[in-house]
C-alpha cells in the first residue's frame, strides 16, 4: 500500500438512469475549476435523486446542485472543506425556506450525496438513503454511514455533517442512490471492482440495471484513483500470478469484516458542520411553535417599543417647532403691522401739515382783507360784513380741501388693505409648501429608523411619501424649487439603498449586432439571438462575432413569440396566426411543427417550454395548457392548471424551472406547482413592475428576473421567499428586450435593441 504525495489522475464515470415516470427524477453533476483560482478548490461531484414527488421533480434536483456548486466556487480564498461547508449552509437555507412555506413533501424523498476532490482528499456529505462506497486492496466499505444521525432530514439541518479522508492510489469510490443495492450486493460490487478495469466495471453495471423491470431511478458515480495504463498493468498482473491473487483473495475474505473495515475507513474522519443556520432555539435544539411564536413576539414588541419612543421624541420636537414657528409668525405680524401704520401716520402727518399751512395762510389773507375793509368802509359803498366774506369764498375753499384730504385718506387706506391681503397670502403660501418640505424631511428620518431595524418595507413607504411632498412643492412652487430639488436628491438616494438599485452608467457592450433583434437565447452552452423576420445569429461573445445562420423559407410566417427547447436543441417560433415552427440548430433546418390546440382560436400571451414540453399562457381561458413534444410536433395537449381558485386572468408571462412562475400586469408574480397555487409573492417595489415586464429563470438559477422595459431595469427576487435581491438600472437600457444568465449565475447578457450588454451580477448580502 503506498500513500500518494502528489495528485493522482481521477478517473470518474457515471450511470444515470430514469424510467420516464414524472413522480421521481435522478441525475449526476460533475464541475470541475473554470480558472486558476477555482482550481486550488478542486472537483465538485454531486448525486441527487428525488422520488414520489411530483412532475416537476427535477426542479429541486437541478436547484439544489446549481445552489452548492455557485457557493462553493463563489470564494476561491476558502480551504475545500469551508468551501463545501458553504455550499451546503446554501443548500439547507434553501430547503428550510421550502419548509417554511409549507412545502415539506420532500422531506423523507430526497436522496443527494455531495463531494469534493482536491489533492487526494475526499470530503462528501449525504441524505436520505444514499451510500458512499470505498473499494481497496479487494474490500469494500461503507464510508458515510456514520454522517446522518436521523433518518429523515430535519427541514432545518438537511445536511448535518461532513466527512473527509485521504484517498490512496487505485482505490475505488462508488457514490450511489438507494435502488441501485436491489440489484447488486456489496459482496458482488466487491468482486467486480477486484477483476474489472472502471470502463468494463460501468458498462457491466449499466446492463444489469438496464434489464431490471422494476427499477425505476438508480443514479452511480465511479471515481477510480489511477490512470488506465495502471489498471492494466494490474489486470495483467493478476493474470499472470492467479494462483498466488486467488490465494491472497481467499485470506482477506476470512478476516474479520469490522476489522478489515475499520482498518479501510481509518482515515475517514467525521466533521459538524458549524452550526450558523438556523438560529439556535431550545428545548435541545428542536424547534417548537411556542419558540418560533416567542421569537418574533419578542422581535414586534422590541419593534413597537422602539416606534412608540421614536413617534413621542417626534411629536415633542414638531411641538417645540410648532412654538418658536408660532412664536416667529408672530414677531413677524407685529413688525409688519407696525411698519404699516408707521408709514400711514407719516402720510397723514404730511397731509395734515400741508392743510393746516393752507388754512393758516388763508386766516391772515382773512385778516388783513378784513382791516382793510373796515379801514374803507366809510369812503367805500358801506358793503356789509356778510359781502366781504362772500367777496372771499370762503366756504367753497375750505369744502375743497377737506374733501380732497378725505379723498387720500380712503385711497391710503384702500390701498394699504389690498396690499396687507396680498402680503397674507403670500405668508400663508409660503408656509403651507415650507410645512410640505419638513414633513418630507420627517419622512426621511423615520425610513432611518425603521432601517435600523430591516425593515426595508416600511422604509420605502416613508420615503416614497416624502418624494411624492417634494415633487409637489417643486411642481407648483418656485420659491423653494431649489430646496425642494436638493430633498429629491436626497430621497432618491435613500431609496437607492432601500430598494437595493445599482445604476449602470456606461454598461459594457458584449457584442453589437448587425440588426436589432427581438431575443436572446441561452442553449447547450451556445448563444443566439432571433429578430421578428425569423432570422437567428449564433454569438461568440469572447470573439465578439455574430454568425448569421441564413435560415430561409417562404413557408413560414413571422413570429410573435419565440421560446427555446434546450433537451432538443431546437428554437420553437409561433406566428401571429398560431402556427408553429421548430429551428433544428444541429441541422440548421427550419420547417413547421404540427400541433392541435384546445382552443379553436387560441390567444396566446406568452409561451416557455421545459424538458420536452411546452406551455401556453392563455389569460383570456385562465388556463395554461400543456404540450408534449412528440416526432412531427407536438400532442394534442391538456389544461395544466387545477387549482379552481386560480385567477390568471390579467397575467402577461410565464417562466418555468419545474414551477411555473406567473407575472401579472399589476407587478404580482404567483407560483403553481403542479397545477396548484403556492403560498408565494415577491416583495412589494417603490415603483411598481409595468404591465409590459417579462419574467425569467431556469431551473439552474436561484433567482427570478424580471425585465421591465418602460422602467429601463431588471429586478432580481428570491425564488423562496420572494424577497427583492437587487435591482440594475441603467439609461442606456432604452430598448430592453430581454435576457439570459450564465451558467454560474454571476453574468446576464441583456439584449437591448442592437446591442447586448454584459452586467455582473451581485447576490444577496
Amino acid at each position: 500500500m503506498s500513500i500518494l504525495k502528489k495528485e493522482e489522475k481521477l478517473e470518474v464515470r457515471e450511470i444515470v438512469f430514469c424510467k420516464e415516470e414524472e413522480n421521481s427524477f435522478c441525475d449526476i453533476f460533475i464541475y470541475e475549476p473554470e480558472n486558476i483560482e477555482e482550481q486550488k478548490l478542486g472537483n465538485l461531484y454531486i448525486v441527487g435523486e428525488i422520488v414520489n414527488f411530483s412532475e416537476n421533480s427535477s426542479y429541486l434536483v437541478n436547484l439544489l446542485a446549481s445552489i452548492i456548486k455557485k457557493e462553493f466556487y463563489s470564494k476561491p480564498k476558502r480551504s475545500t472543506m469551508e468551501s463545501l461547508e458553504a455550499g451546503l449552509h446554501k443548500a439547507n437555507a434553501t430547503l428550510s425556506g421550502f419548509a417554511e412555506q409549507g412545502n415539506v413533501d420532500w422531506i423523507g424523498n430526497l436522496n443527494m450525496i455531495c463531494g469534493a476532490y482536491k489533492e487526494n482528499e475526499l470530503y462528501f456529505s449525504h441524505v436520505g438513503g444514499v451510500k458512499t462506497l470505498l473499494v481497496r486492496d479487494g474490500q469494500i466499505t461503507d464510508i458515510g454511514k456514520n454522517i446522518a444521525k436521523e433518518e429523515k432530514p430535519h427541514p432545518f439541518k438537511t445536511f448535518a455533517n461532513i466527512a473527509s479522508g485521504e484517498i490512496e492510489k487505485n482505490d475505488l469510490i462508488l457514490l450511489s442512490t438507494p435502488e441501485f443495492f436491489n440489484i447488486f450486493s456489496l459482496e458482488k460490487i466487491r468482486q467486480l471492482s477486484s477483476s474489472l478495469d472502471i470502463n468494463e466495471l460501468t458498462e457491466t453495471i449499466y446492463d444489469a440495471v438496464e434489464q431490471e423491470e422494476d427499477i425505476t431511478t438508480v443514479g452511480l458515480l465511479v471515481m477510480k484513483i489511477g490512470n488506465e495504463k495502471q489498471d492494466k498493468k494490474k489486470k495483467e498482473l493478476f493474470e499472470k500470478e492467479e494462483f498466488e491473487i486467488e490465494e491472497k483473495l481467499e485470506a482477506e475474505e476470512i478476516k474479520d469484516s469490522e476489522s478489515s473495515e475499520d482498518s479501510a475507513s481509518e482515515k475517514i474522519v467525521k466533521e459538524e458542520l458549524p452550526k450558523e443556520k438556523p438560529p439556535v432555539i431550545g428545548n435541545g435544539g428542536k424547534i417548537t411553535l411556542d419558540d418560533i411564536i416567542d421569537k418574533y413576539e419578542k422581535a414586534e414588541i422590541e419593534k413597537q417599543t422602539t416606534e412608540q419612543k421614536f413617534e413621542e421624541k417626534l411629536k415633542s420636537t414638531t411641538e417645540k417647532q410648532g412654538e418658536t414657528v408660532a412664536e416667529f409668525e408672530e414677531i413677524e405680524k407685529e413688525k409688519s403691522v407696525t411698519s404699516k401704520l408707521g408709514g400711514l401716520l407719516k402720510v397723514l402727518k404730511e397731509l395734515f401739515g400741508s392743510a393746516k399751512n393752507g388754512i393758516t395762510a388763508w386766516f391772515k389773507n382773512y385778516k388783513q382783507k378784513k382791516k382793510d375793509a373796515s379801514e374803507s368802509a366809510d369812503s367805500a359803498d358801506q358793503k356789509t360784513e356778510g359781502e366781504l366774506l362772500q367777496k372771499i369764498n370762503l366756504p367753497s375753499n375750505k369744502n375743497k380741501l377737506i374733501f380732497a384730504a378725505f379723498i387720500s385718506i380712503a385711497l391710503l387706506f384702500a390701498g394699504n388693505l389690498i396690499f396687507t391681503d396680498y402680503q397674507k397670502k403670500a405668508e400663508e403660501k409660503f408656509n403651507f409648501y415650507n410645512t410640505k418640505l419638513s414633513q418630507a424631511e420627517e419622512k426621511i428620518s423615520k425610513a432611518e429608523e425603521v432601517m435600523i431595524y430591516n425593515d426595508p418595507k416600511e422604509a420605502r413607504t416613508f420615503l416614497a411619501d416624502a418624494k411624492n411632498l417634494a415633487t409637489e412643492v417643486k411642481n407648483d412652487y418656485d420659491k423653494l424649487d431649489e430646496k425642494a430639488g436638493d430633498l429629491l436628491g436626497k430621497i432618491q438616494t435613500q431609496l437607492d439603498i432601500v430598494n437595493l438599485v445599482k445604476r449602470i452608467d456606461n454598461p459594457e457592450i458584449a457584442i453589437n449586432l448587425e440588426q436589432a433583434s427581438e431575443q436572446i437565447m441561452l442553449i447547450n452552452e451556445n448563444y443566439y439571438t432571433s429578430t421578428s423576420e425569423n432570422s437567428v445569429y449564433q454569438i461568440d461573445l469572447e470573439n465578439k462575432k455574430a454568425e448569421d445562420l441564413q435560415i430561409i423559407s417562404d413557408d413560414i410566417e413571422r413570429s410573435k413569440l419565440t421560446t427555446p427547447i434546450e433537451k432538443t436543441g431546437e428554437i420553437i417560433f409561433l406566428s401571429d396566426s398560431n402556427k408553429l415552427s421548430s429551428l433544428d440548430l444541429n441541422k440548421k433546418e427550419l420547417s413547421s411543427a404540427d400541433i392541435g390546440f384546445i382552443n379553436d382560436n387560441p390567444n396566446i400571451k406568452d409561451i416557455a417550454s421545459y424538458n420536452n414540453y411546452l406551455y401556453f399562457l392563455e389569460p383570456e381561458t385562465n388556463q395554461i395548457y400543456k404540450y408534449r413534444r412528440t416526432a412531427n410536433g407536438f400532442d394534442s395537449g391538456k389544461s395544466w392548471i387545477t387549482d379552481s381558485e386560480a385567477d390568471i386572468r390579467n397575467s402577461i408571462s410565464i417562466a418555468i424551472d419545474g414551477f411555473i412562475y406567473i407575472l401579472k400586469s399589476d407587478g404580482t408574480v404567483n407560483k403553481y406547482l403542479s397545477g396548484v397555487k403556492k403560498d408565494f409573492s415577491v416583495e412589494e417595489l417603490s415603483e411598481p413592475l409595468s404591465s409590459s415586464a417579462e419574467i425569467y429563470t431556469n431551473a439552474d438559477l436561484e433567482y427570478l428576473y424580471i425585465v421591465d422595459s418602460p422602467n429601463q431595469r431588471i429586478v432580481l427576487f428570491n425564488k423562496i421567499n420572494g424577497s427583492l435581491i437587487r435591482q440594475y438600472t441603467s439609461g442606456a437600457f432604452d430598448n430592453l428586450k430581454n435576457i439570459v444568465v450564465n451558467e454560474t449565475e454571476d453574468k446576464m447578457y441583456v439584449l437591448n435593441g442592437d446591442k447586448v450588454f454584459v452586467v455582473g451580477i451581485e447576490g444577496e448580502e
